[in-house]
């Protein structure tokens, strides 16, 4: 019974994975499941909660008089004040920029246009811009410039080979052994 909750996560990250490698790789990852499933029973028999099970903790209290932020309800935290309120353009920037000025530093200058969409293009691409890409975002004044420029990116078809194949490849590289 453990072993059917365990084989849908295994599928989920190994997808790309067990794509390539067929049926054996499904066979692989039945296997696996199984033998976690075998590995973690006695935890759940000791009490560990089972995600089969109703009354495992719910997110409200999970653990009683636990601090730990995992089991924290969510909230709004309060945005704090900061003295350079000039560089805080999101939420986002005045936690940041709080947590420099507690240390006594600052935040580095804004990157030039040509810095910034580089920045855009190999972070999301892994591709520098074209000269005229380049030229075309430092011409573009508007206020959503950078925003379309981003929007382009992650619609391009290189987005799906390079960006999110790099993305995805990390992301089973990272995943633990089932």
């Amino acid at each position: 019974m453990s072993a059917m909750w365990i084989m849908p996560v295994g599928c989920f990250f190994f997808a790309g994975l067990s794509m390539k490698i067929g049926c054996l790789g499904l066979i692989i990852l039945a296997i696996a499941a199984r033998t976690r499933a075998a590995d973690i029973a006695p935890s759940i028999q000791r009490g560990a909660p089972s995600p089969l099970n109703e009354h495992a903790p719910s997110s409200q209290g999970a653990v009683p008089g636990s601090d730990h932020w995992a089991f924290q309800s969510v909230h709004c935290p309060v945005v704090p004040r900061v003295q350079n309120k000039g560089r805080v353009q999101t939420p986002i920037d005045a936690f940041i920029l709080a947590a420099l000025e507690a240390k006594k530093l600052t935040m580095a200058p804004p990157a030039d246009r040509p810095t910034l969409i580089r920045r855009a293009f190999y972070d999301l691409i892994g591709l520098p811009p074209t000269p005229q890409e380049i030229e075309s975002f430092t011409g573009d004044h508007s206020a959503n410039a950078f925003a379309k420029v981003v929007d382009r990116l992650l619609a391009s078809p290189l987005m799906a080979s390079a960006g999110a194949g790099i993305g995805s490849t990390w992301s089973v590289m990272r995943t633990p052994a089932i």
